[in-house]
């Protein structure tokens, strides 16, 4: 049997990258079959954490942090993909700008033909380490889930609160990170992204706006997912909250489009 914990993939997403310098640019490639766990989820928010990966070592490559600090994606700025466009390699390039003491990564990705089939803006920000230490915890089930959803009934409207609870032994928590566990913020926006295709299929484009991190999501509490219909609006359109008691841990908004829409 294979033991999973001793295979750490969630950082192979995306390459290493080849820097430009005078640009502030790179290119990479994006494999999410690189991840072991990846035939769990949708390949386009594996994209993500891989656009995801590619800003962070940007920054870290053009502006190398102390060893007291690393840097993250505080906000999607902007995501937008086509469902069902990847492939089992990609392509990625981008640049980077320095605002305000954060980084603003502006990525697009493409298929090997050149295709273009995601864009992405990224919004860096530094963290520090914790000194928190923790045990590897290795499930060796490769099947075994990140979160589980609880409706509270079959017949929960979208916008019915539900309760999202995590898998605090998943190996994803023994990488990300390795002091301390956080859930991925791709992961997040994949659980919102999941459960409206429950109730709208026929999805074919997918737009994140303003997806915000404001605390880091634990593994080992559950929150409440919160869907808001946004009135006025020609398309599918929600915004989003994942609250913690009181406390709003990730916001963000998101549009539907469905095949054959304009």
């Amino acid at each position: 049997m294979t033991n999973y914990k001793k295979k750490l993939t969630y950082f192979t997403i995306c390459s290493s990258l080849a820097i430009d310098q005078n640009s502030k640019g790179a290119v990479a490639t994006i494999s999410p079959e690189n991840w072991l766990f990846s035939h769990n989820h949708l390949t386009e928010m594996v994209m993500l954490e891989g656009m995801n990966q590619f800003a962070s070592r940007l920054v870290e490559e053009l502006y190398p942090p102390d060893n007291l600090s690393f840097y993250l994606p505080g906000m999607i700025e902007h995501f937008q993909t086509t469902l069902n466009k990847t492939s089992a390699k990609m392509i990625i390039f981008g640049n980077c700008e320095l605002i305000n003491n954060n980084f603003r990564v502006t990525s697009s990705v493409t298929t090997e033909s050149g295709e273009i089939i995601a864009t992405s803006i990224n919004i860096v920000t530094k963290s520090l380490y914790s000194g928190i230490q923790k045990v590897l915890r290795g499930a060796d089930n490769p099947n075994v889930p990140v979160w589980e959803i609880d409706c509270g009934s079959q017949n929960a409207s979208i916008v019915h609160p539900v309760q999202v609870r995590f898998y605090k032994d998943h190996p994803v928590f023994d990488e990300h990170f390795l002091n301390l566990p956080v859930v991925p913020g791709a992961i997040q926006t994949e659980i919102v992204l999941k459960r409206l295709l429950s109730f709208f299929p026929n999805t074919h484009t997918v737009v994140f706006e303003k997806v915000k991190f404001i605390h880091a999501m634990r593994p080992d509490m559950s929150y409440l997912l919160c869907l808001l219909s946004l009135p006025k609006t020609s398309t599918m359109s929600f915004s989003f909250s994942f609250m913690r008691d009181e406390t709003r841990v990730t916001t963000g908004k998101i549009r539907l489009d469905q095949a054959g829409s304009t």
